[in-house]
């Protein structure tokens, strides 16, 4: 039986994309039954070979760690053999693509002195993070982190919505498909459609409530080479 858990409670986003990943590869051709659980999900096999070939899997394409236990189901003593129960439980590292984490600071010191403050870009079988304000990044192995482990400080389901209105590309910062750039934004909520006047009166900002809604904010982001005016 192999263990499949998630100990983060954000709703499960990593677990989920390790479930699509065993589809996709077809990993659960041997799998006679799988259960789910509270945290995560169960799967059972009829030979231990099998369940350590999803345990090589898991492992090739999400971060993870795991443990493994045998527990004795049967004996006979005149032909000296035994029947055994394997189960291995795997534990998925808790940070998603896009989640804005903390690394520990000793941690962050000894991978290349980068700011604690990261965003996840991608996850693999390890976790790669980005300084927004320096565009240094670093990859996180499972051992790595294990070692000193830390969660998120918000992920995608904490994101608020804006509206680009300007951007200017900052060509003297950046790396790869990564490029620095200055730009104006609106909340989403700030701009309604009129529904009268034709086209150019669709999307006005809504300047009627005093709220802060209606703010123009300058910042700066590391997504350049992919923002237009008029993405959200």
């Amino acid at each position: 039986m192999s263990r499949l858990r998630e100990t983060c409670g954000q709703e499960y986003l990593e677990l989920t994309r390790a479930k699509q990943l065993i589809l996709k590869h077809g990993a659960q051709k041997d799998t006679i039954s799988v259960k789910e659980v509270k945290d995560g999900l169960d799967f059972f096999y009829s030979s231990r070979s099998h369940a350590l070939k999803m345990l090589e899997f898991l492992q090739g394409v999400v971060p993870v760690r795991s443990k493994s236990s045998e527990q004795i189901i049967s004996s006979d003593t005149h032909t000296n053999t035994a029947n055994f129960k394997y189960t291995y439980s795997v534990e998925i590292m808790p940070i998603c693509k896009d989640d804005l984490v903390c690394i520990p600071p000793k941690q962050a010191r000894q991978l290349s002195n980068i700011s604690p403050l990261t965003i996840c870009t991608r996850v693999g079988n390890s976790v790669h993070l980005l300084d927004p304000a320096t565009l240094q990044r670093c990859d996180i192995t499972a051992n790595v982190y294990w070692r000193a482990p830390f969660y998120t400080l918000a992920t995608v389901t904490d994101l608020v919505e804006f509206t680009v209105l300007d951007i200017e590309i900052d060509h003297q910062r950046s790396k790869g498909k990564i490029v620095m750039a200055d730009a104006q934004v609106a909340l989403a909520s700030a701009f309604r459609s009129s529904g009268v006047g034709g086209d150019e009166d669709e999307d006005m900002m809504d300047f009627d409530g005093r709220t802060t809604s209606n703010q123009i904010y300058h910042t700066r982001t590391h997504m350049g080479a992919i923002l237009q005016p008029g993405d959200t």
